[in-house]
């Protein structure tokens, strides 16, 4: 059963996705290639906010991390495992509400937040995908594509999985190496496993003996080195490590396992 929306947002969606596209492409320029179909649609100005649109519309994904794993859900509609994910409505606003709707609706999980490498770029998504979707003979739908935002998530407190049962068969938490194969996934497995050895990084020694070279000017001035700053870390380990820690201490971590 869809839960009502306990927030309406305004937005010129194809200003958004077009001004998120830019700076998604400036911090990922060699996939430049992915995305002329989604550029065609915004120079022909189409409507991309409507399931009606069979060129291609906006859906949104929730990637929830917890412990190194992923959760996925089997989606009944498409008989898959995937994250959490669904349409853009009217009222959701940036496609990150999206995300975080549906990520709500089809878990139950109330207690969640955007991941801090979002708000280090800018809003950006960790992953842009375009990606068909065959026809439905239920929904009378021909085949289209899907114009997917990809988001990542972390738990922020003690919560109880109500799986969407209409939409949802089952769950599972995944390692971020054995995510599925398909194209579609291959990028976003890449870039979790890049965000894990970042994590790994910000707790070992080697950060620290890098940090220190930095301060003293030791380290050559073309390369950038932003990533040892002490807010680059404190977002690293508030988003993971410290959250990870903390619910393990208060045994909210072993109870989140059991249903896991």
């Amino acid at each position: 059963m869809q839960q009502e929306k306990t927030w309406t947002f305004r937005v010129d969606l194809s200003a958004y996705v077009e001004e998120t596209l830019k700076r998604y492409l400036h911090t990922f320029p060699s996939e430049e290639s992915r995305f002329s179909l989604l550029k065609t649609q915004l120079q022909n100005a189409e409507n991309l906010g409507t399931r009606k649109n069979f060129n291609g519309h906006m859906t949104a994904s929730a990637y929830l991390l917890s412990e190194g794993k992923c959760l996925m859900i089997h989606h009944i509609a498409l008989d898959k495992r995937l994250a959490p994910w669904g349409h853009w409505e009217e009222g959701d606003g940036e496609l990150f509400h999206t995300a975080q709707r549906e990520l709500i609706e089809e878990t139950g999980l109330q207690n969640v937040a955007l991941h801090n490498w979002h708000k280090e770029h800018h809003g950006i998504p960790l992953d842009i995908d375009t990606h068909a979707i065959p026809y439905s003979e239920k929904k009378q739908e021909t085949a289209h594509f899907h114009h997917d935002f990809r988001f990542v998530f972390v738990l922020t407190g003690e919560q109880k999985l109500t799986l969407q049962r209409e939409e949802v068969a089952d769950f599972g938490r995944k390692a971020y190496d054995t995510l599925p194969e398909d194209a579609s996934s291959l990028l976003i497995k890449k870039k979790l496993l890049q965000i894990k050895e970042l994590l790994k990084y910000y707790e070992s020694k080697a950060r620290f003996r890098d940090a220190e070279a930095s301060n003293r000017g030791e380290l050559p001035e073309d390369m950038l080195h932003g990533v040892l700053s002490e807010d680059g870390a404190w977002n690293a380990f508030t988003c993971e490590y410290w959250l990870a820690k903390g619910l393990h201490r208060r045994n909210w971590l072993d109870k989140f396992l059991e249903w896991m």
